[in-house]
């Protein structure tokens, strides 16, 4: 009953942080010209404390909270993630809801695999970059995929250069990212390992 408690504490921080993150400039980092976002750090640490299937679900939360957000809150690129609203007369469809939810499912579900097998600090905060940069590579390759002329017609770019401009995002904002889960991970791996233990006893 104690860890049952725990867990569903647990979990009632993660929504509450998710949603912090997620719907208040809380959740981004201003880094000169970019905003580098944090959102995805919670789904990282459940995964790596709670395991596959906790990871599973925090992703899913993840992307439902994206989902609502750029939804309820539209940004230019809000098309590629919710296919409920317009964006200069631009719609989203399926693949909206595909990129939305399955990269975010993938960052749990490979956090909670690494959280699984690895124990060394080191380890475990590298997992957490390469874990962030498979996340963007996912995202990122995947607006390419199935919206490349609508990223164009929006960005205001030719068709000719949305492939270079996605790379571009990739190599400054999503290494930051991934350079922040590192940190992140590795500042706190004090605490994750005394909260798994916790969990499993």
């Amino acid at each position: 009953m104690r860890n049952q408690s725990f867990h569903l504490a647990s979990w009632a921080m993660f929504i509450a942080l998710l949603c912090l993150l997620t719907f208040t400039p809380i959740g981004f980092i201003p880094l000169g010209p970019i905003k580098a976002t944090i959102v995805h750090l919670p789904v990282i640490l459940m995964g790596m404390i709670f395991g596959i299937q906790d990871g599973i679900m925090a992703g899913f939360c993840f992307g439902l909270a994206s989902l609502l957000s750029n939804t309820m809150m539209p940004g230019v690129l809000s098309f590629a993630f919710t296919p409920f609203v317009e964006v200069a007369g631009i719609g989203g469809n399926i693949f909206s809801l595909i990129i939305c939810f399955l990269p975010r499912i993938i960052l749990g579900l490979t956090s909670g695999y690494c959280g699984k097998y690895l124990s060394k600090r080191n380890g475990m905060a590298l997992s957490a970059l390469g874990i962030s940069l498979l996340h963007s590579i996912l995202v990122l390759g995947m607006i390419f995929l199935c919206f490349k002329d609508e990223y164009a017609l929006v960005m205001d770019i030719s068709s000719s250069v949305v492939l270079t401009t996605i790379l571009m995002t990739f190599i400054t904002q999503s290494m930051v990212e991934a350079i922040l889960a590192m940190a992140f991970i590795f500042l706190i791996y004090p605490l994750i390992q005394t909260t798994k233990g916790r969990h499993l006893v």
